[in-house]
């Protein structure tokens, strides 16, 4: 190989080591992942025009940006005017608060949350919109979208006819990291009506090198759900690069110059 592709070649992967990589899963699917179309039964429960789910996305840290970032495009049954997801009238007449992303990973759930947890009319626990936080460690750690009624008492949410599909993290969960929430009107290449975007920090090297199950959906019911499994390929997952990312580029912008000069000096002699 000549010296000049040679040059080419090293540029290229200091390039690749140094952007994010993504999931991206496109909606709607079934509970299991299999995607589907608003008309087949079971696959959105109630009007698409307020339920459906279009896409989601996660992002790991870049050099240059050391959050996630998660963006989902969505339908909501309510008008969102802000950045805080409001509550969306239930069957009962009640208030219910959005879904929260979920993530199995390593054994282990994992929550972004969207909006506090308002069951009935009532903030049930102390999660914070934006926030990365893993699952309690009790059974079950995920609350399904049939959860407890008003009263206290099990039963499905009234109007909920998707009762087992996770959509709220248990209370008593451990914060990871802390972030924002932002919704945009309309989608990107999609007909939905929002485009919610969480940018957090985690831990390092959090979802790295093993696969994660993902369950997202529209609303506290589950009317449209994205279900699915992805991996980041050879990824860190940290909010910061790992320190081979650094040495890699350091040396490597050194000794690109360090060649292209001896490359010169040869050619001119």
């Amino acid at each position: 190989m000549r010296i000049p592709a040679k040059l080419v070649c090293l540029h290229a992967v200091i390039a690749v080591r140094a952007f994010a990589t993504l999931i991206s899963l496109s909606g709607p699917t079934t509970n299991n992942g299999t995607p589907c179309t608003p008309s087949q039964s079971g696959c959105i429960r109630g009007d698409p025009a307020l339920y459906e789910l279009y896409g989601v996305q996660i992002t790991q840290p870049t050099m240059s940006d050391p959050l996630w970032k998660l963006t989902m495009e969505t339908n909501y049954p309510t008008v969102i005017s802000g950045n805080t997801i409001p509550p969306a009238q239930g069957f009962d007449g009640l208030l219910y608060s959005t879904s929260d992303f979920i993530m199995t990973w390593g054994g282990n759930d994992y929550g972004i949350v969207l909006a506090q947890h308002i069951q009935g009319g009532n903030t049930v626990d102390s999660y914070l919109p934006g926030h990365l936080y893993q699952a309690p460690n009790t059974t079950p750690d995920l609350v399904p979208s049939g959860f407890a009624n008003t009263t206290g008492q099990p039963g499905v949410l009234p109007g909920s006819s998707n009762p087992d599909f996770p959509v709220w993290l248990a209370a008593g969960g451990t914060e990871l990291g802390t972030g924002t929430v932002t919704v945009t009107q309309g989608g990107s290449g999609t007909p939905a009506a929002y485009t919610i975007t969480v940018e957090f920090s985690a831990p390092q090297s959090f979802l790295s090198k093993t696969p994660v199950t993902i369950e997202a959906s529209s609303w506290v019911c589950a009317n449209g759900v994205i279900a699915g499994t992805g991996q980041f390929p050879g990824g860190t997952g940290s909010t910061v690069p790992e320190p081979t990312s650094g040495f890699l580029i350091g040396p490597g912008l050194v000794a690109l110059a360090l060649k292209w000069r001896k490359y010169h000096a040869r050619t001119r002699s």
